[in-house]
């Protein structure tokens, strides 16, 4: 595991940022937990809505996220783009279920504070790439 202090966070987040800058979002998708915290900083800095979705997804066995929150809003969407953000991917299981619930008549962008080395997909945006397991500052 490797802890991730607060002003690493904050320099995550900044990198994050001015990658997705130039790109027009209509709206963030954040994964609970962690992903609303990187999807809340980026919803604030782009000023467009955040729509908080509760996915589980533990162990390498399970095949089938659990939801934990009904997705009925993020399926409304019909158009535009959206940024799906959560704060880690190891399998990149959440983040594709949570993708494979919007309409396919919406572009959808992924994003991460870290991937995993592991991971088989690599979202859109990433912060950083490690082969350890992040603790991030929020999570002590």
């Amino acid at each position: 595991m490797k802890f991730i202090d607060w002003k690493e966070f904050t320099s995550l987040c900044d990198k994050l940022s001015e990658d997705i800058a130039e790109v027009t979002i209509d709206g963030i998708v954040g994964i609970g937990r962690g992903g609303l915290i990187i999807g809340g900083i980026l919803a604030h800095r782009k000023d467009v809505p955040l729509y908080p979705v509760f996915v589980r997804h533990q162990g390498f066995t399970e095949d089938t996220p659990v939801v934990v929150e009904d997705l009925g809003k993020i399926k409304s969407f019909t158009h535009g783009t959206i940024l799906i953000a959560d704060d880690v991917m190891v399998t990149g299981k959440a983040m594709n279920f949570v993708k494979s619930q919007i309409h396919s008549g919406v572009t959808v962008k992924t994003l991460v504070v870290v991937c995993h080395k592991s991971a088989k997909e690599k979202p859109d945006y990433v912060g950083i790439v490690m082969d350890d397991l992040p603790v991030f500052p929020y999570e002590i």
